[in-house]
């Protein structure tokens, strides 16, 4: 077994590599596919981790504009609320 650093173009921490088996016996019962497909298989899963990833952010970016939203309204600033005002109207519709 040895391994080999692919260059990232994300944090080195991770340390991303390429894990190569040679003359290496599997039991059928271990395999993650069928022989010779794992490179399928790996990006099959990368594909929902990403997936994952998307959904997350989204459902968290979608709160954080939800929650300044909600304080701009109650914030009363100049006798009117924060979210009357048309600066900050703009930053909202660059946010969303």
């Amino acid at each position: 077994v040895s391994t080999k650093l692919i260059k990232t173009s994300y944090a080195s921490s991770a340390e991303t590599s390429y894990v190569i088996f040679e003359n290496v016996k599997v039991p059928v019962e271990n395999l993650m596919a069928k022989e010779n497909e794992g490179f399928r298989a790996v990006m099959y899963n990368f594909n929902h981790e990403r997936w994952y990833i998307v959904v997350s952010l989204l459902a968290r970016c979608r709160f954080v504009l939800e929650e300044c939203f909600k304080w701009a309204s109650q914030r009363q600033i100049f006798g009117k609320s924060l979210i009357s005002h048309g600066v900050i109207q703009e930053k909202f519709a660059r946010m969303a």
